[in-house]
Parts: structure tokens; sequence; C-alpha cells
């Protein structure tokens, strides 16, 4: 799509449309982040300067690297939830045992096997 000031997209966006004329843009392609038919958001792309405009073949890179983006945003979100939730369960596992157990006590044998030394450590509550 060539641009213009009043390209549709420009004029709902003042900021943008000043941006993007400071930058010298002239052709413009948007393509969705989707996957599973879920809309993720949109990729634009911007031709500048003395660049040739976008053609057809652009267009299609540019919805493939759409899609694969997609792809990525989806595995990290995927990721940080498992992850959330394995460390949620790690956390519940490690208060299992009531802080009723009386504490324990600690004693230590020392004793020598054959040049090696051996410690034994065996704990009891008081």
């Amino acid at each position: 799509m060539a641009l213009s000031s009043d390209s549709p997209g420009l004029v709902a966006d003042p900021a943008t449309a000043r941006a993007l004329c400071a930058a010298g843009a002239h052709t413009l392609i948007v393509a969705p982040l989707a996957l599973r038919g879920t809309p993720m958001g949109l990729l634009s792309v911007y031709r500048t300067g003395g660049a040739d405009p976008c053609n057809e073949d652009d267009a299609g890179l540019a919805l493939d690297a759409a899609s694969h983006t997609a792809l990525c945003i989806d595995n990290a979100r995927r990721f940080t939830r498992e992850h959330t939730i394995a460390a949620t369960v790690q956390r519940h596992r490690l208060t299992l045992y009531p802080a009723c157990i009386p504490p324990a006590t600690h004693n230590a044998v020392h004793t020598q096997l054959d040049r090696t030394n051996l410690m034994l450590r065996m704990y009891w509550p008081k």
C-alpha cells in the first residue's frame, strides 16, 4: 500500500504519521500476527528513502515473518505458563511438613576406617 498523508491508518494516529513522514516512508505492508485463528497483533513493514516500493514477494516474506513471529510469541507464553506452574508446584511441595514436628538435634561421630575418614551424622527429635 502506498502511503500518503490521507492514508486511513495515518489519519487515525497523527504521532505515527509524523514519525513516518520524517523517516521518508513511502510504502507499507501490514501482516496479521495470528496463530490457530487467534489474532495476537500486527506486523507493520515500511519502505523508506529511495528503495523500490514493496511488491508481492515482499508481502509474502512479511506474511511468513508474521506467522513465525506469532509462533515464537505463543511458545514464549506457553513456556512462561509452564514454568510458573512448575515453580508453584515446587513451592507447595516444600511446605508438606507441618511446623509442629520437634526440631532435630545434630550429633556427629567421627571414626577412621582404613585411612579414610567417615563422618556419621545422626538426627533425632529432642
